[in-house]
């Protein structure tokens, strides 16, 4: 499928609705923006043309071309398609509506609706809905093949339990069709079968889901109505933290997992021969992220391999431990274990098909602990780094800028260990200086110094000695502080320092004018002015990344002090201005306030 057709004028785009990410089109980047419905059940991803030389060319659903849709050609806006808010890999579009214009420059526009004639098809009929979403949803739901479309949730093993069609216990859509489940049902010893069955019928499988993950099928599996799904696990297995093989009908429809993620059709396995395959799938092994050297028996059940472990130390100041079976290429991981007590950790997903297992501990002193794990599945490497929770992990994602390219990317690597290995405090820019308080089990210290050569203002700072920190958040008088227009707060990257600025004059410090936080990195500045409104603060000159010092430091101050200490507007006005102002200019800037004089004074 070609992304554009190129006319004289105009070009005409090929959109695929399957993308949730950036796509190329015509020469242009089309970013899908996901946005929540007013009906929660459903969500939206928003296709936005960049330039109105781009017009609408051809719909297409995973490379198949889409069909029904009219004079499709007069879209040069956007495009937006629904889903069901549980269908993560976006696999079955129930609505699409084209926003259409007469012309390019016409700002006049209308929406035409339309909906899919069946489960996985490539028809589209319009349908009259104007812009009553809502009505056109129902419409679907009340459609008797999409009341069988379901997500399976294989963590449901109680026989006799039931889940709705999102996996959830109760489903906001069609709450009345469930899914049950029976079992277990022995295959041989080692093994136990799970069934689900849609309490009436056959179902259309959209996904699965396993302890609150999605778990997509590789390819649609969708257009196939199935009476029962089987999912098989180990008999040792007592939590069902690894499903093994997922089997659709009676038949010989068996999908293994690929590399812990996705679903993948297996042609090789046969009902005669299913044992063969779960003992295959079963082959894994439990690493132990405590050790540190040499071997260790792996303690996964029946293995009985050693695991060796190969150290390296660099001029990074941190330990990579790669964990691998010697002589045996590749492996398969059913769960990490560490800390003591061998105590499992969680957020880690179950692994086949790699070579080593890297561990990143942090830092290279008595305090080492391990912090990052990453491993390659095919062409792409997997990273997971401590959370602040005890045994709890998160995945890096592709999304996150630190994200490592590969276990030599020293940089981004050392940086998500700071910041793992980072405690996050509240700072509580009220205490006063010469002491320390306890905040998160952490102490941190307080000194008090001139401003930087900013003379009449004091600069009182905040830090854990030896330890670069988070803030949790930040405190003045017990009121917690805010950022404008922000959601997250102050930043979250590790810092060494946190300082306050207050005058000199303000002898209880009740009015902070500045906020400095110093990054982990060197020379590295972020700065937060004080607004008028109480306990809200704005970043101040987003440019800035190096120190504020001097002249420019004390002239933001002198404007910061204007405006919150307007009483005091003599003092500050032959403070910056000196003698050279004159009596009359003096007047005009009390009689104009604050603002002016801050105006003034930022100019300089």
């Amino acid at each position: 499928m070609s992304d554009c057709v190129r006319g004289s004028i105009w070009s005409y785009a090929n959109i695929d609705v399957l993308n949730k990410y950036g796509y190329n089109a015509c020469g242009h980047t089309v970013t899908p923006k996901k946005e929540n419905t007013q009906i929660r059940e459903f969500k939206t991803y928003i296709h936005k043309f960049p330039g109105k030389s781009l017009y609408l060319g051809g719909i297409y659903h995973n490379g198949t071309k889409q069909y029904g849709f009219k004079y499709i050609n007069s879209c040069h806006t956007d495009l937006a398609v629904y889903y069901w808010s549980y269908d993560d890999a976006n696999f079955c579009p129930l609505l699409i509506r084209v926003t259409k214009t007469w012309w390019s420059w016409n700002s006049d526009y209308y929406h035409e609706y339309y909906a899919q004639t069946g489960i996985n098809t490539n028809q589209w009929t319009k349908d009259g809905i104007g812009d009553n979403v809502y009505s056109g949803f129902q419409k679907i739901i009340n459609e008797e093949c999409f009341k069988r479309v379901v997500v399976l949730n294989l963590s449901q093993t109680n026989n006799g339990s039931q889940y709705g069609v999102d996996g959830k216990p109760n489903s906001e859509v069609n709450p009345t069709v469930k899914i049950q489940v029976s079992g277990p049902t022995n295959v041989h010893t080692d093994y136990r079968k799970y069934i689900h069955r849609l309490s009436s019928g056959s179902m259309n499988i959209l996904c699965t889901k396993h302890e609150g993950k999605h778990r997509p099928f590789q390819k649609f599996v969708l257009s196939t109505p199935y009476n029962e799904a089987y999912i098989y696990y180990s008999s040792k297995d007592t939590q069902h933290s690894k499903p093994l093989i997922l089997q659709l009908g009676a038949g010989n429809d068996f999908y293994k997992l690929d590399g812990g993620e996705k679903w993948v059709h297996d042609n090789s396995i046969k009902s005669g021969e299913l044992k063969t395959a779960l003992d295959k799938e079963n082959a894994t092994h439990v690493i132990d992220i405590s050790q540190t050297n040499g071997q260790y028996s792996c303690s996964s059940p029946s293995c009985g391999k050693n695991i060796e472990v190969d150290t390296q130390e660099g001029n990074h100041k941190y330990t990579k431990r790669g964990h691998y079976l010697q002589g045996s290429g590749q492996f398969s991981v059913s769960s990490f274990i560490g800390s003591s007590g061998n105590k499992l950790q969680t957020g880690l997903s179950s692994i086949s098909n790699v070579t080593e297992v890297n561990v990143f501990w942090y830092p290279n002193d008595g305090s080492s602990k391990p912090l990052l794990i990453n491993y390659q599945l095919s062409n792409e490497h997997k990273w997971y780094k401590k959370t602040k929770v005890a045994n709890t992990w998160k995945e890096v994602s592709e999304k996150d800028l630190g994200k490592p390219t590969s276990p030599s990317d020293q940089a981004k690597i050392k940086k998500l260990l700071i910041g793992a290995s980072s405690p996050e405090v509240t700072i509580k820019i009220e205490q006063v200086p010469g002491s320390s308080y306890i905040s998160d089990d952490q102490t941190v210290k307080i000194d008090r110094t001139g401003a930087a050569s900013a003379n009449g203002y004091s600069q009182i700072s905040h830090k854990i000695i030896g330890k670069t920190f988070i803030i949790k958040g930040i405190t003045h008088g017990n009121k917690s502080q805010t950022v404008q227009g922000s959601t997250t707060a102050f930043s979250k990257d590790p810092l060494t320092e946190v300082s306050v600025f207050y005058s000199d004059l303000d002898s209880k410090v009740s009015k902070p004018l500045l906020l400095e936080l110093k990054l982990q990195d060197v020379a590295d500045y972020t700065y937060y002015e004080k607004r008028e409104k109480a306990n809200e603060w704005q970043l101040f000159d987003t440019e800035r990344r190096n120190q504020c010092t001097g002249g420019p430091l004390k002239k933001k101050l002198d404007a910061l002090y204007a405006i919150h200490f307007p009483s005091n507007l003599p003092i500050i006005l032959w403070s910056t201005f000196g003698t050279g102002l004159s009596g009359t200019a003096v007047g005009l800037a009390m009689w104009k306030g604050p603002a002016l004089l801050a105006r003034l004074i930022a100019r300089l």
